[in-house]
């Protein structure tokens, strides 16, 4: 089941109706009665936390075009198809027919989701407005926390504003938890669609979000349109086919994985995306292999005594639910100590929840090349590559040595002559520097 939390659904929908979600709970929708105890009465087809009450239409059409994309109806000769057509839609209305919404009303939304049988979570939907650094909430986060123990994915929108995720967040889809996927939108050729945020670190995957046809609540039943909101509900069709399907995953969170690691890639979207572009085939034929760790940095460190150690610190950011130990692996430029250039070395193997690590057996004024592997069963997944120039080391200053033995008295005269010649010097400067002093003495007064 998937909850759709948005603007609401518009329940009599052809090409919807038949796949709305019917609470098993409520006996009856209109006797007043809080039948199943989850302290929303009448709640048969999902809630209204907008206006606080069992009617979750759509009054805005977002919500609706999103359902129908997930999970319209197939083989009735009827309008559109939805990824995957044996699912059930709950309805949940957080924004208003201006398509406004709040976070504490999300925060409730995701509770209500959970504890009624979501499995799937859609939010096409997100803050800041603008390319703007924001903190996350707290409550946000304990939300998010409270639905991935219940086993929940969701699925969220990365943003419509060209923004670069990884510098300006966008919650909740850039908050790097187990139960998050970030989506972008793709365009008919396979780019980054204009509007779409993104994030090499942060959007796991792209899909089709420009000039999407769907369900929707005006008299046509049918709009098209286009926005990261459109690419997202894509992907939660997938998701939720691929938990219903294949039974080979270890956990729920593990679809993370499979889809990421399954897109299509291509050099247009390289830099822009973790993944590629959703192929949902593929994703399906696929073998299971971790997210490569992300965010991989370092920090260099040479000795001020020009002897060991030198070192150098890695870390990284750990994207994959599945991974059972991360392995670094070096490679030096040229061929000091006995490793030869193009050659990768494993230096260290690390447990799955070290995101770190110091190598100490480094030399000084030597750059080396890094990558760090995630590794789960006989698959590993590398990082991109960083190079690491180790400063060489600051050379130990000596003592001057002095003349001894013959020669003394020659040493005696040149010291002396250079007595000779440093007075003369001292006697001209004082002389010039009390010439100087009265010039500007004289000009401040006014007077030069």
């Amino acid at each position: 089941m998937v909850a759709v939390i948005d603007s609401g659904v518009k329940l009599d929908h052809p090409d919807l109706k038949d796949n709305i979600w019917k609470n098993p709970g409520e006996t009856d929708c209109n006797n007043g009665i809080d039948d199943d105890n989850n302290g929303y009465i009448d709640d048969c087809y999902g809630w209204n936390f907008v206006d606080n009450n069992n009617n979750p239409m759509d009054d805005d059409g977002h919500g609706t075009h999103i359902a129908g994309i997930i999970g319209a109806v197939t083989n009735n000769s009827t309008g559109v198809a939805g990824v995957n057509w044996k699912i059930k839609i709950m309805p949940v209305k957080i924004l208003d027919s201006n398509g406004n919404g709040d976070l504490l009303t999300l925060v409730k939304a995701l509770k209500y989701a959970a504890d009624n049988g979501a499995k799937v979570v859609n939010l096409s939907l997100g803050y800041p407005s603008s390319c703007t650094y924001v903190d996350s909430s707290q409550a946000l986060k304990d939300a998010i926390d409270y639905v991935k123990s219940k086993n929940v994915i969701i699925v969220a929108a990365a943003g419509n504003y060209s923004c670069d995720d990884d510098v300006y967040p966008f919650y909740p889809a850039t908050l790097n938890v187990d139960n998050i996927i970030s989506v972008g939108s793709s365009s008919s050729d396979d780019k980054l669609s204009y509007f779409s945020n993104y994030g090499k670190n942060s959007v796991d995957i792209l899909a089709p979000g420009e000039n999407i046809v769907s369900t929707y609540i005006d008299q046509t039943g049918y709009k098209s349109l286009s926005g990261t909101s459109m690419a997202t509900p894509f992907v939660t069709g997938a998701v939720a086919l691929i938990l219903s399907n294949k039974t080979d995953i270890p956990n729920p969170f593990a679809v993370r994985d499979l889809i990421v690691n399954s897109a299509d890639k291509n050099s247009y979207i390289e830099d822009k995306v973790i993944g590629g572009i959703l192929n949902l085939f593929s994703a399906f034929n696929s073998q299971l292999s971790p997210i490569k760790p992300l965010n991989i940095s370092y920090s260099a460190v040479s000795s001020s005594t020009g002897s060991s150690p030198q070192a150098v610190t890695i870390s990284w950011e750990k994207r994959s639910n599945i991974v059972e130990k991360f392995v670094v692996e070096r490679m030096q430029v040229g061929s000091v100590g006995g490793m030869q250039a193009g050659s990768w070395n494993v230096v260290a193997e690390l447990s799955a929840n070290e995101t770190s690590y110091t190598d100490n057996t480094v030399s000084g004024g030597v750059t080396y090349q890094y990558r760090i592997g995630s590794v789960y069963q006989s698959s590993i997944s590398y990082s991109d590559p960083i190079t690491v120039s180790v400063p060489a080391p600051t050379p130990t200053s000596s003592p001057s040595s002095s003349s001894s033995g013959g020669g003394g008295g020659c040493h005696l005269i040149s010291v002396n002559i250079y007595s000779y010649l440093m007075v003369i010097l001292l006697i001209l400067i004082r002389k010039f520097n009390g010439i100087l002093l009265r010039r500007i003495y004289s000009r401040e007064e006014g007077k030069g």
